[in-house]
């Protein structure tokens, strides 16, 4: 959490780092990290079934539809709920052609999460849409 704080509090979020939330609604209602973007997990799947993502077309579309291009040098830092929605989102960057490593930081989960965020009283929240 130190790490996601001191991106925060140093204004990197949207310059250096890109921070992506795909949460539902609690996005909104419970808050997020500032600086977040939400892209909602049910957006990544087809309508017939949840267990399918969308072609590479559509999910390159809607990244950025919300202004982030998966092939970015910046790191992108994940992160949602309680860390299993934000699987969703590692997925669709891969399809997309980002590569995920634990051995490297370009691809980061929060794995903390909104559980642990949202209750710490010395982090800042947000609930505007991003």
């Amino acid at each position: 959490m130190n790490d996601v704080l001191q991106f925060v509090e140093s204004e990197k979020i949207g310059q250096e780092v890109i921070l992506l939330d795909p949460r539902g609604s609690s996005f909104q209602k419970a808050g997020h990290i500032p600086g977040s973007i939400h892209i909602p997990y049910e957006s990544l799947s087809t309508q017939e079934s949840s267990l399918r993502f969308k072609s590479k077309e559509e999910l390159l579309q809607i990244f950025s539809d919300k202004g982030v291009d998966p092939l970015t040098e910046k790191q992108i830092l994940c992160s949602c709920g309680s860390g299993v929605s934000v699987c969703n989102l590692v997925v669709a960057l891969e399809i997309c052609g980002r590569s995920f490593s634990p051995n490297t930081n370009t691809t980061v989960i929060y794995d903390g999460s909104w559980s642990e965020w949202g209750a710490d009283p010395n982090t800042p929240k947000s609930k505007a849409q991003n």
